[in-house]
């Protein structure tokens, strides 16, 4: 999507000294791309998972923090780090909120590989996204009939259940956030409305700004 021009130069963006050694390889994230992000803070409301944790490591502004603090070497990437990088449900919905252009999508499948690069998770753990991103996402029908199912789940009180059974804590990782998180998923089928709204409102910012210059 073209991007709002405002007539000022691009600066030559680069990140602070110090030695970068947390990503490596050809396709780890862009020092161009990554500090192009000056934390304005406008894609919190737009993303659902700040939305539904209230966390600021679940915002893209957060992630992108994470994202800079392993490439200055202040971090590595352990299981924490790379749980909250899970957590994003790449809507890039942020993109259409972000001001100075980030493009978060970008930084987050570069990141994602260099995850893939640098750990091994663990076999169910591979399994499971094997099932997901092979057979789930690759099928709308699929992936409709799975938001039906989680929406009676939440509905039906099974949810309950299964939280005061302890079940949950059996599950690898951040077992609640998941949940929570998979619970939200019939709201990400309306997700597509909501960045045609944020598109038609750039849109209309856009116009105003040149019509505003002539």
């Amino acid at each position: 999507m073209e991007r709002f021009n405002n007539s000022m130069p691009t600066p030559n963006v680069v990140g602070p000294a110090g030695t970068f050694s947390g990503f490596s390889g050809p396709h780890a994230p862009q020092d161009s791309d990554l500090y192009k992000c000056v934390h304005c803070g406008f894609c919190l409301q737009a993303c659902p998972t700040y939305l539904e944790t209230g966390l600021e490591a679940e915002s893209p502004r957060g992630r992108i923090a994470l994202m800079k603090g392993v490439n200055e070497g202040r971090l590595d990437i352990s299981p924490s780090v790379v749980g909250h990088w899970d957590m994003c449900l790449q809507c890039r919905a942020c993109e259409l909120a972000c001001p100075s252009g980030v493009e978060y999508g970008k930084l987050m499948e570069a990141t994602r590989s260099q995850v893939k690069q640098h750990t091994k998770r663990p076999l169910i753990e591979r399994v499971i996204r094997s099932i997901g991103y092979n057979t789930l996402l690759a099928s709308p029908r699929k992936l409709r009939l799975l938001g039906n199912v989680l929406k009676f789940y939440r509905k039906s009180g099974m949810r309950t259940i299964a939280r005061s059974s302890g079940i949950l804590k059996i599950l690898p990782g951040k077992a609640n956030w998941q949940t929570n998180i998979c619970l939200t998923f019939p709201r990400i089928f309306l997700w597509q409305k909501t960045r045609s709204t944020l598109h038609a409102e750039y849109e209309r910012l856009k116009s105003q700004c040149s019509q505003a210059a002539s």
